[in-house]
């Protein structure tokens, strides 16, 4: 009897109407490509949606930085002093306060996520989708604080795991922001689906890959952001599909092994 092939040679989709091809889940440099491809084709739109996003999170933190620095020093002085200690209580005030501009932003790169979602299932996408993720970030916030304890406690063991973990929950966003996912229940969809040793650490590989593109744009006076954030963000929303594919209904899902 003929032996079945391997996981990654069952015949998958195509492909999306948008043309992002199907590929077997798991970390794919090609992604980075269409990535590209489907941000030359709305570049105008993912542009002033960036210059939108990056603003508004502009706008907030540098007051913030000033506020901070008051609350704990009693001063509006940003700069490092010898020998100043701050204010317990101030320091909690500045901690509180400094949770505006992080709700913020993580609003903004829900809807961010939403758009790239979009895109990639041949919808149309608009600049105002960048204020659609509002309800997605109390979920967000609870998965960043279980996800940054798990990847402090993996970094105590050792480095390797603190690695992993960040590979092996990477999908989490996105299962809540496109799925409803509640926190716990993303985590755990995230864990099966990139949890095995080698596809959390390739994930991760593909993380730092990512975010050199990103600093790649901030290193080009910082107007190369405006590109390098929407490509990094539309690459991992890619690997969403190739993790979920079932997650596109328009695209028919294979049976596998």
């Amino acid at each position: 009897m003929e032996t079945p092939p391997g996981f990654a040679q069952y015949p998958r989709p195509q492909g999306l109407t948008s043309g992002v091809r199907a590929l077997p889940p798991g970390a794919h440099i090609e992604a980075i490509g269409e990535a590209y491809t489907l941000f030359s084709r709305e570049w105008t739109t993912w542009v002033a949606a960036t210059l939108v996003a990056v603003g508004i999170y502009i706008v907030l933190y540098i007051p913030t930085l000033f506020v901070s620095s008051y609350l704990q020093y009693g001063d509006f002085s940003i700069a490092p002093q010898p020998g100043r200690l701050p204010n317990p209580v101030g320091f909690l005030e500045s901690f509180l306060f400094s949770l505006v501009p992080a709700c913020v932003y993580t609003m903004l790169g829900a809807g961010m996520i939403k758009m790239a979602i979009r895109q990639i299932r041949g919808l149309p996408i608009q600049v105002s989708d960048v204020f659609s993720g509002f309800r997605d970030v109390p979920r967000l916030i609870g998965a960043y604080i279980c996800f940054a304890i798990m990847m402090l406690v993996g970094t105590i063991f050792c480095c390797i795991p603190g690695l992993w973990v960040m590979g092996a929950f990477s999908l989490t966003p996105f299962l809540i922001i496109d799925q409803k996912m509640g926190v716990f229940e993303a985590l755990g969809a995230s864990y099966r689906a990139a949890g095995g040793i080698v596809v959390g650490l390739t994930m991760f590989g593909l993380l730092i890959l990512l975010s050199l593109v990103h600093s790649a744009g901030l290193i080009a006076c910082g107007v190369g952001v405006l590109a390098s954030l929407p490509v990094a963000l539309i690459a991992m929303t890619i690997h969403y599909y190739y993790f979920f594919p079932e997650a596109f209904p328009s695209t028919p899902t294979p049976a596998f092994s």
